[in-house]
């Protein structure tokens, strides 16, 4: 090993291009061979492009890693304890965290049903309504990119996070909250937040005539809107074809895939 070293005259540089060619896998072996290779091996910038995916197998190492502070995305795909997620959170929120983008794949729970009081019930089985809500809101505001789909938070949460979103709080720029049920969120709260936002992706939402003309309204117009929207799988049948038309054309990049649009909407669509 002091004959490589030898050869590239120690020289942090050189070793740190090496490094950027290597898996996450082999950069942690790479940091036990030496106490030179460790010292470039454990700089912020060599670990900022990997994706950390947090099990219940790996969560204490990630935790107890200085690494992880490091990172720009981190996957969370296990059903994780109370003190597990608050824990990943609190550390990922922190002031000294690099991580920028943060996806929840935990385990799928029903969509909520339609009446009030038995949303109540559906919220006892979402792993993400036990922790600390200031630390989860905390922890998504802090991001730029995130990822949470499968109906695993609740109206509530979402209301929050959309008006943290409206109130200028959040550094989100992308949000996937695919196959959610967000039919009781204020048309007018929600179209509002989705102006800020660059991406968007409401796939499979249940969204309502009502928060969709409100949507496509808004974004048909010379104003904020973002760059890239995903509806599909919500029923546009009812929406007008004009104003469908002008939306999707009038957006950089829109998926309207399995959204029931009648023969009247498309000629329109493609008029423009």
């Amino acid at each position: 090993m002091a004959t490589i070293n030898t050869l590239l005259g120690r020289r942090a540089g050189v070793l740190r291009l090496i490094f950027l060619m290597l898996s996450s896998r082999d950069m942690m072996n790479v940091v036990q061979v030496c106490r030179l290779w460790r010292e470039v091996g454990e700089a912020p910038s060599s670990w900022t492009r990997y994706l950390i995916r947090v099990t219940r197998q790996n969560i204490s190492k990630v935790l107890e890693s200085r690494r992880i502070d490091n990172i720009n995305e981190i996957s969370l795909e296990e059903k994780l304890t109370q003190h597990q997620m608050e824990s990943i959170l609190a550390n990922i929120s922190g002031k000294d965290s690099y991580i920028k983008i943060l996806n929840i794949l935990l385990a799928k729970i029903p969509f909520c049903l339609d009446r009030e009081e038995e949303e109540e019930e559906e919220e006892n089985k979402s792993s993400l309504l036990l922790i600390d809500q200031n630390l989860l809101l905390k922890a998504i505001n802090r991001m730029q990119v995130v990822s949470i789909p499968d109906n695993q938070l609740t109206i509530r949460q979402f209301r929050q996070i959309f008006r943290d979103i409206n109130n200028g709080i959040s550094h989100l720029h992308k949000l996937d909250i695919s196959r959610t049920n967000l039919s009781r969120l204020d048309p007018t709260l929600l179209t509002n937040a989705l102006r800020r936002l660059v991406e968007v992706k409401l796939d499979e939402t249940r969204l309502t005539l009502e928060q969709i003309e409100m949507i496509l309204t808004y974004f048909s117009g010379e104003g904020s809107k973002p760059k890239k929207l995903v509806i599909s799988n919500n029923d546009l049948s009812l929406v007008d074809p004009c104003l469908l038309a002008r939306s999707v054309n009038s957006l950089e990049d829109i998926n309207i895939n399995n959204t029931n649009l009648t023969e009247k909407q498309v000629e329109e669509i493609f008029k423009g």
